[in-house]
């Protein structure tokens, strides 16, 4: 894996002013990837949770 280019000097040199609306935009896909492993809404959901649970934590 490359080193990371956003250190601290680097991004204190490109700071610029900014005035203006910013939006973030989201992609869920995780909805779309388990919905054909099951039949159900309802087991769709279980299986969200049980994914949720089991997933390790953010370092």
């Amino acid at each position: 894996m490359s080193s990371p280019i956003w250190t601290a000097d680097a991004l204190s040199s490109e700071l610029r002013p900014w005035r203006g609306m910013g939006w973030r935009l989201v992609e869920a896909q995780h909805r779309v990837a388990t919905l054909p492993l099951v039949d159900t809404l309802e087991e769709q959901e279980l299986l969200e949770r049980l994914i949720e649970e089991t997933e390790p934590p953010v370092p």
